[in-house]
């Protein structure tokens, strides 16, 4: 038997496997790359800003643009949250959005909790400074999961105000709240 014919046999094997591994980390890293871009908050365009400028006039505060979407299930959906600051003793505001309210396409009352995982919720979790009378705009970006049961969905958003470095924002919290709780409206079909 020819040594070097068996010889190069098994540097192409063993080239053939590292060519693999080395492949499917590649589309692993590409897959973790993209699932990643999913959780990325875009930015907010501006057709939003304009719909966002128009809502928060006179002595509105807080707005959101376009709270009214259908949402397939996997799919997302982006929605444009505006703060506008008019009290100069605070300048540091949270947010919290929570899905709350449920109904399934048969039931005109929303009054039952969302299913769990059913949306997930992406935004700006952290602390936003914003000066007395600026503006700040950011997105809440809406994600179905594929599992999640048709009917009729109910986030809330809370916007805490605090006179400094803040802590968390609770849907509940009435005292740090500081405009009115905004609802976005999501239907699953």
């Amino acid at each position: 038997m020819n040594k070097r014919g068996f010889e190069l046999t098994l540097n192409f094997v063993v080239i053939l496997i590292l060519s693999v591994v080395v492949l499917s980390f590649g589309i692993k890293f590409i897959h973790d790359l993209v699932a990643s871009q999913e959780q990325i908050i875009p930015p907010v365009d501006q057709q939003i800003r304009n719909e966002l400028a128009r809502l928060i006039v006179g002595n509105k505060r807080v707005a959101i643009a376009f709270n009214k979407a259908t949402i397939q299930r996997g799919s997302s959906e982006g929605f444009g949250l505006g703060i506008r600051n008019t009290d100069p003793t605070k300048t540091y505001f949270r947010i919290n959005a929570q899905c709350m309210k449920y109904g399934s396409p048969e039931q005109e009352d929303l009054s039952s909790g969302c299913p769990p995982d059913a949306l997930s919720l992406s935004y700006d979790k952290s602390q936003i400074r914003i000066l007395n009378n600026e503006y700040e705009d950011t997105m809440i970006v809406v994600k179905v999961d594929k599992r999640a049961p048709p009917g009729n969905y109910v986030v809330y958003v809370n916007v805490c105000s605090y006179q400094s470095a803040a802590g968390s924002c609770p849907i509940d919290d009435s005292v740090h709240r500081y405009d009115q709780l905004q609802k976005i409206f999501v239907t699953v079909p």
